[in-house]
Protein backbone atom coordinates (compact mmCIF):
# COMPACT_ATOMS: atom_id res chain seq x y z
CA UNK A 1 0.00 0.00 0.00
CA UNK A 2 2.91 1.99 0.58
CA UNK A 3 4.91 2.10 -3.41
CA UNK A 4 2.08 -0.11 -5.00
CA UNK A 5 4.36 -2.17 -6.10
CA UNK A 6 3.48 -6.24 -6.44
CA UNK A 7 4.06 -7.86 -3.46
CA UNK A 8 3.30 -11.74 -5.26
CA UNK A 9 0.63 -12.90 -7.76
CA UNK A 10 -0.62 -16.32 -7.85
CA UNK A 11 -2.28 -17.94 -11.10
CA UNK A 12 -5.41 -19.81 -10.45
CA UNK A 13 -7.74 -22.28 -12.66
CA UNK A 14 -10.44 -20.11 -13.60
CA UNK A 15 -11.74 -16.58 -13.81
CA UNK A 16 -12.09 -15.02 -10.27
CA UNK A 17 -15.71 -13.10 -10.92
CA UNK A 18 -15.89 -12.00 -7.03
CA UNK A 19 -14.52 -9.94 -4.34
CA UNK A 20 -12.39 -12.07 -2.20
CA UNK A 21 -12.52 -11.98 1.70
CA UNK A 22 -9.63 -11.97 4.40
CA UNK A 23 -9.71 -14.58 7.56
CA UNK A 24 -6.96 -14.08 9.34
CA UNK A 25 -3.82 -14.10 7.40
CA UNK A 26 -5.46 -16.14 4.13
CA UNK A 27 -7.02 -14.44 1.55
CA UNK A 28 -10.03 -16.85 0.25
CA UNK A 29 -11.74 -16.03 -2.88
CA UNK A 30 -14.39 -18.19 -5.21
CA UNK A 31 -13.63 -19.26 -8.59
CA UNK A 32 -15.67 -20.41 -11.88
CA UNK A 33 -13.57 -23.53 -12.05
CA UNK A 34 -15.95 -24.83 -8.81
CA UNK A 35 -13.67 -24.07 -6.25
CA UNK A 36 -13.03 -22.14 -3.60
CA UNK A 37 -9.35 -21.22 -2.67
CA UNK A 38 -7.07 -20.04 0.19
CA UNK A 39 -3.60 -18.01 -0.01
CA UNK A 40 -1.23 -17.03 2.43
CA UNK A 41 -2.02 -13.03 2.99
CA UNK A 42 1.76 -12.00 2.91
CA UNK A 43 3.12 -14.68 0.58
CA UNK A 44 0.78 -16.02 -1.89
CA UNK A 45 1.03 -19.45 -1.04
CA UNK A 46 -1.79 -21.85 -1.90
CA UNK A 47 -3.76 -23.06 1.21
CA UNK A 48 -6.72 -25.05 0.69
CA UNK A 49 -9.09 -25.27 -1.55
CA UNK A 50 -12.70 -26.74 -1.81
CA UNK A 51 -14.62 -28.04 -4.58
CA UNK A 52 -18.69 -27.73 -5.35
CA UNK A 53 -21.17 -28.97 -7.62
CA UNK A 54 -22.33 -26.08 -7.90
CA UNK A 55 -20.88 -23.02 -9.29
CA UNK A 56 -19.81 -20.87 -6.09
CA UNK A 57 -18.42 -18.00 -7.95
CA UNK A 58 -21.54 -16.07 -8.37
CA UNK A 59 -21.46 -14.63 -4.74
CA UNK A 60 -18.27 -13.59 -3.16
CA UNK A 61 -17.46 -15.07 0.37
CA UNK A 62 -18.73 -14.12 3.51
CA UNK A 63 -16.86 -14.06 6.48
CA UNK A 64 -18.51 -13.71 10.55
CA UNK A 65 -14.95 -13.67 12.42
CA UNK A 66 -15.66 -17.84 13.15
CA UNK A 67 -17.31 -18.87 9.83
CA UNK A 68 -16.93 -18.40 6.35
CA UNK A 69 -20.00 -18.68 3.95
CA UNK A 70 -20.12 -20.03 0.53
CA UNK A 71 -23.35 -19.63 -1.87
CA UNK A 72 -23.11 -22.41 -4.43
CA UNK A 73 -26.46 -22.55 -6.27
CA UNK A 74 -29.37 -23.10 -3.82
CA UNK A 75 -26.79 -24.66 -1.01
CA UNK A 76 -24.91 -22.17 1.68
CA UNK A 77 -22.42 -23.93 3.05
CA UNK A 78 -20.09 -22.95 5.95
CA UNK A 79 -16.49 -23.28 5.82
CA UNK A 80 -14.02 -23.59 8.65
CA UNK A 81 -11.71 -21.15 7.64
CA UNK A 82 -8.21 -22.50 8.69
CA UNK A 83 -8.80 -25.64 6.42
CA UNK A 84 -11.88 -25.79 4.52
CA UNK A 85 -13.64 -28.28 6.06
CA UNK A 86 -17.62 -27.99 5.62
CA UNK A 87 -19.34 -26.98 9.24
CA UNK A 88 -22.74 -26.57 8.10
CA UNK A 89 -24.98 -26.85 5.10
CA UNK A 90 -28.28 -25.09 4.48
CA UNK A 91 -29.93 -26.07 1.54
CA UNK A 92 -33.17 -23.60 0.18
CA UNK A 93 -35.50 -23.96 -2.68
CA UNK A 94 -33.99 -22.15 -5.50
CA UNK A 95 -30.51 -20.58 -5.44
CA UNK A 96 -28.77 -17.55 -3.87
CA UNK A 97 -27.46 -14.49 -6.17
CA UNK A 98 -26.95 -12.52 -3.21
CA UNK A 99 -24.14 -12.41 -0.23
CA UNK A 100 -25.63 -13.51 2.76
CA UNK A 101 -25.86 -11.25 6.22
CA UNK A 102 -24.81 -12.94 9.58
CA UNK A 103 -25.68 -12.20 12.77
CA UNK A 104 -24.45 -13.72 16.43
CA UNK A 105 -27.11 -16.17 16.18
CA UNK A 106 -28.73 -15.72 12.69
CA UNK A 107 -28.31 -15.83 8.69
CA UNK A 108 -30.52 -13.81 6.32
CA UNK A 109 -30.28 -15.04 2.98
CA UNK A 110 -32.36 -13.67 -0.17
CA UNK A 111 -33.16 -16.42 -2.86
CA UNK A 112 -33.49 -15.74 -6.58
CA UNK A 113 -36.94 -16.04 -6.32
CA UNK A 114 -37.06 -12.80 -4.26
CA UNK A 115 -37.47 -15.17 -1.06
CA UNK A 116 -35.87 -13.61 2.37
CA UNK A 117 -35.39 -16.15 4.86
CA UNK A 118 -33.97 -15.69 8.41
CA UNK A 119 -32.20 -19.08 9.42
CA UNK A 120 -30.70 -20.39 12.77
CA UNK A 121 -27.01 -20.95 11.92
CA UNK A 122 -27.98 -24.57 12.16
CA UNK A 123 -30.27 -23.98 8.86
CA UNK A 124 -33.83 -23.81 10.98
CA UNK A 125 -36.04 -21.47 9.50
CA UNK A 126 -37.35 -18.48 12.23
CA UNK A 127 -39.07 -16.58 9.09
CA UNK A 128 -39.63 -15.69 5.70
CA UNK A 129 -40.91 -12.80 3.41
CA UNK A 130 -41.59 -12.41 0.09
CA UNK A 131 -40.03 -9.21 -1.25
CA UNK A 132 -42.05 -7.55 -3.92
CA UNK A 133 -38.95 -6.90 -6.17
CA UNK A 134 -35.80 -7.94 -6.75
CA UNK A 135 -33.04 -7.20 -4.53
CA UNK A 136 -30.01 -5.23 -5.45
CA UNK A 137 -27.78 -5.22 -2.72
CA UNK A 138 -27.20 -7.53 0.70
CA UNK A 139 -29.29 -6.98 3.41
CA UNK A 140 -28.04 -4.77 6.21
CA UNK A 141 -28.58 -5.25 9.42
CA UNK A 142 -28.79 -2.03 12.05
CA UNK A 143 -29.90 -3.03 15.50
CA UNK A 144 -32.65 -4.87 15.59
CA UNK A 145 -33.93 -4.13 11.98
CA UNK A 146 -32.86 -6.25 8.72
CA UNK A 147 -32.56 -3.30 5.99
CA UNK A 148 -33.58 -4.21 2.24
CA UNK A 149 -32.78 -2.47 -0.77
CA UNK A 150 -34.98 -3.66 -3.73
CA UNK A 151 -35.86 -2.48 -7.46
CA UNK A 152 -36.82 0.38 -8.59
CA UNK A 153 -35.34 2.40 -5.32
CA UNK A 154 -37.27 1.19 -2.29
CA UNK A 155 -35.55 0.41 1.13
CA UNK A 156 -37.35 -1.93 3.45
CA UNK A 157 -37.16 -2.40 7.27
CA UNK A 158 -37.83 -5.29 8.64
CA UNK A 159 -37.56 -6.16 12.24
CA UNK A 160 -34.67 -8.64 12.56
CA UNK A 161 -36.48 -11.08 15.39
CA UNK A 162 -39.81 -11.78 13.91
CA UNK A 163 -39.92 -10.73 9.66
CA UNK A 164 -42.89 -7.44 10.27
CA UNK A 165 -42.49 -4.92 7.76
CA UNK A 166 -41.72 -1.93 10.67
CA UNK A 167 -41.06 0.92 7.60
CA UNK A 168 -40.93 1.32 3.89
CA UNK A 169 -39.24 4.68 1.86
CA UNK A 170 -39.28 5.13 -1.82
CA UNK A 171 -36.09 6.45 -2.62
CA UNK A 172 -36.90 10.11 -4.66
CA UNK A 173 -34.80 10.12 -8.13
CA UNK A 174 -32.95 13.35 -9.02
CA UNK A 175 -33.20 15.49 -11.82
CA UNK A 176 -30.70 18.11 -13.61
CA UNK A 177 -31.51 20.86 -15.68
CA UNK A 178 -31.32 18.81 -18.71
CA UNK A 179 -32.45 15.54 -17.24
CA UNK A 180 -36.10 15.05 -16.24
CA UNK A 181 -36.77 13.41 -13.15
CA UNK A 182 -37.59 10.34 -13.40
CA UNK A 183 -40.49 8.33 -11.15
CA UNK A 184 -38.47 6.20 -9.54
CA UNK A 185 -34.94 5.38 -9.39
CA UNK A 186 -32.31 2.26 -8.36
CA UNK A 187 -30.59 1.56 -5.25
CA UNK A 188 -26.71 0.48 -6.90
CA UNK A 189 -25.19 0.12 -3.46
CA UNK A 190 -25.20 -1.75 -0.38
CA UNK A 191 -27.02 1.21 2.13
CA UNK A 192 -24.85 1.88 5.41
CA UNK A 193 -25.50 3.32 8.69
CA UNK A 194 -23.09 5.48 10.47
CA UNK A 195 -23.93 7.23 13.77
CA UNK A 196 -27.47 6.63 13.74
CA UNK A 197 -28.15 7.59 9.72
CA UNK A 198 -28.67 5.62 7.02
CA UNK A 199 -26.90 6.77 3.99
CA UNK A 200 -28.34 5.19 0.52
CA UNK A 201 -26.75 5.45 -2.99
Amino acid sequence: TDTGKVIWDTAMGGPITTSPTITGGLVVFNSSDGNVYSLNARTGKKGWAVQFAADPSLVPPVYDGTTLYIAAGDTLYGLDPNNGSKRSTIKLPTNILIPPTVSSDSVYVITQTNELYALTLAGRKRWSVTLDAAETAPPLLAGSLLLVATQPGVLSGYDAGSGKLVWRYAVQASATDSQPKYPSTTVYAAPIVAAGTLYVV
